[in-house]
């Protein structure tokens, strides 16, 4: 498989959330506590999207997203002090 990995658009929201979800099952059914469940929204994938913080890995064949991630310099919540 050949992947073009470039920065989401506005439409890759779900597709980006679906991924999220799938690795949420997968953690929760191995009792890997990482993520809440569904503590993400399709409307916060839009505005991280918005801001450019989401790249995919696009199967080049199929067009459809394999991989999603998100680049941010800063996080209060996990990085307190990195401001």
């Amino acid at each position: 498989m050949v992947v073009d990995v470039v920065q989401a658009v506005e439409s890759d929201g779900p597709e980006i959330l679906a991924l999220r979800h799938a690795a949420e099952d997968w953690l929760a059914e191995r009792g890997i506590i990482q993520w809440r469940p569904r503590e993400v929204s399709v409307e916060q994938v839009g505005e991280q999207i918005s801001r450019g913080e989401f790249f995919v890995a696009r199967d080049r064949a199929q067009l459809r997203i394999v991989g999603a991630l998100r680049l941010i310099w800063s996080d209060p919540v996990v990085w307190p002090d990195s401001n």
